[in-house]
């Protein structure tokens, strides 16, 4: 709970688990060394430019050196926002969602465009420009709860700015938005409040188009490896080998991630030792295996299954 953005967005662009790595590995500064399949691989394949925004220090997770692996064409840093779009230390989400809505505009053909927003990052000491909303828990007597709550008010009003713009824009888009991981708040404040373990590790998502995209209902189960190749499906493009791969293994292992497994009936498994003594096995060793080819080796999954 808390940090580790980067870990989340490696499983969406990837497809690749982080269940295969120790607790507390990186892999964007462990293990992506050279170009390897991604959302944006897939998707300039089908004609789409790719550009990645976050407006942080480049160089933090190794973003300006993975994002070329994963094949971004560009990537919009910390350096393209004003001092004056913060709230707190951090760049506030309504400044994000400018840069990507004059992209939209200034963009000649389809883009693909992964944004990462940092203004509710921690610390929750301090309060900023959503101190307006007042927002106050009874339940839980916290000042970090609180200005948190409040951030996240504030982000609703943004993503609100987000989707009201593009709903009157003529370019068809589709935003996928989803949270990197739950709020450092405490252990004690996830024991009393949260209630099941793997609740800790939960957030939330959504797909929404400004026309009909034909999409269907999201799922309520699913970890953030497979929801890459899972929006692939819901748009209709050609996904690749590789991500249909991992959406086909969705149906079989809804939930795949180092805080536990679920399997399609419901079964969770809270240890690797557990899956291993399961039906789930050979799912996993083969997961495993692919991954390993595509992301350290020789990428022998495409050659065979087709693609790159």
């Amino acid at each position: 709970v808390g940090a580790s953005t980067a870990n989340t967005e490696f499983e969406v662009l990837t497809g690749f688990s982080d269940y295969f790595y120790q607790a507390g590995a990186f892999p964007y500064q462990q293990y992506v060394h050279q170009n390897t399949v991604s959302l944006a691989t897939v998707l300039k394949a089908d004609g789409y430019s790719a550009e990645a925004i976050h407006p942080n220090n480049p160089t933090f997770w190794n973003r300006d050196k993975v994002y070329k692996y994963f094949g971004f064409d560009t990537f919009i840093s910390e350096n393209a926002f004003a001092v004056e779009d913060r709230n707190r230390d951090w760049t506030t989400d309504r400044a994000v969602y400018d840069v990507i809505l004059n992209r939209i505009q200034e963009e000649a053909g389809p883009t693909f465009t992964f944004a990462v927003t940092i203004q509710n990052h921690l610390p929750y000491t301090t309060t900023g420009t959503e101190a307006v909303y007042g927002l106050h828990s009874d339940a839980y007597n916290s000042t970090e709860l609180d200005n948190y709550m409040n951030l996240i008010r504030q982000s609703d009003e943004e993503l609100k700015y987000l989707i009201e713009s593009l709903r009157s824009s003529d370019e068809k888009t589709v935003v996928v938005f989803f949270g990197d991981h739950a709020p450092a708040l405490g252990n004690d404040f996830y024991d009393g409040v949260a209630g099941k373990e793997l609740e800790k590790y939960c957030a939330p998502y959504l797909i929404w188009a400004n026309y009909d995209a034909g999409l269907t209902p999201g799922e309520n189960t699913i970890s953030a490896n497979y929801l890459g190749g899972f929006v692939l499906k819901q748009i209709g493009t050609d996904a690749g080998p590789w991500f249909t791969y991992t959406d086909r293994l969705r149906e079989v292992i809804p939930c795949f991630s180092q805080a536990g497994v679920v399997d399609a009936e419901g079964n969770t498994y809270s240890s690797a030792k557990e899956v291993a003594g399961s039906r789930l096995t050979g799912y996993v060793d083969e997961y495993r295996a692919f991954q390993y080819d595509l992301l350290m080796k020789n990428k022998y999954f495409l050659q065979y299954y087709g693609g790159e």
